[in-house]
């Protein structure tokens, strides 16, 4: 049987934010913006100190860690900013070389996480529009979410299939996504979520957690 099946496969977390799997893997970490700092050394320590307690934390409860994420201001900057994205991947690294950082696509970050050598993958957004450059939409600025569930999932069919994204200007833009985010705050996420993986499923898409294929 035929199947569409991207180079890589796809991996959509089962419910926004934080998942603690069947088989016992935190999929999720952020590191909040708000502790962005202005010099990139001070965010590397910054990074060492809460990816370091996470790491703790979920050992103690006897759930493995598997990747981190960063978050909000501190993401778009990291987007843009190679020194900022390498600080996060050295500090993810240092404290423990076999997570992941989850990375958007074609930006800083996957440039900076090639440099540092930690293992990433590169994620893309099913609920946020995309400009002509590959970044997300100011939610300031109207179609900036997108809320139609048929829509979305249609969208991320699409990009795993063509490996592009259809920007809010009708721009054709590359991808190379191997996870998907839908962001826990946009209403009706969770039926987004299902309606996504559903449509991907339905297309023979294999769609799992990314550490069972490093």
């Amino acid at each position: 049987m035929s199947t569409l099946s991207p180079p890589s496969p796809i991996f959509i977390p089962i419910a926004p934010r934080i998942n603690v799997a069947p088989i016992a893997i935190a999929s999720v970490v952020v590191i909040a913006g708000a502790i962005y700092l202005t010099q990139t050394v001070g965010l590397r320590q910054g990074g060492l100190w809460i990816v370091g307690a996470l790491l703790g934390i979920c050992r103690a409860e006897g759930v493995k860690l598997q990747h981190v994420k960063a978050h909000g201001a501190l993401y778009n900057l990291a987007e843009k900013d190679t020194a900022v994205a390498g600080a996060i991947a050295q500090a993810i690294y240092a404290v423990d070389p076999d997570l992941y950082m989850v990375c958007h696509t074609n930006t800083a970050m996957v440039t900076a996480a090639k440099n540092c050598g930690i293992n990433f993958v590169e994620e893309a957004f099913a609920d946020r529009a995309y400009t002509a450059q590959g970044l997300l939409v100011s939610r300031n600025l109207p179609g900036a979410v997108i809320h139609d569930i048929d829509a979305v999932a249609e969208r991320m069919l699409s990009m795993v299939q063509t490996r592009t994204i259809t920007a809010i200007d009708g721009a054709t833009v590359p991808v190379n996504a191997q996870t998907i985010c839908v962001h826990g705050d946009t209403q009706g996420a969770v039926t987004m979520i299902r309606a996504v993986r559903e449509k991907l499923v339905a297309a023979q898409v294999q769609v799992a957690p990314f550490g069972q294929f490093a």
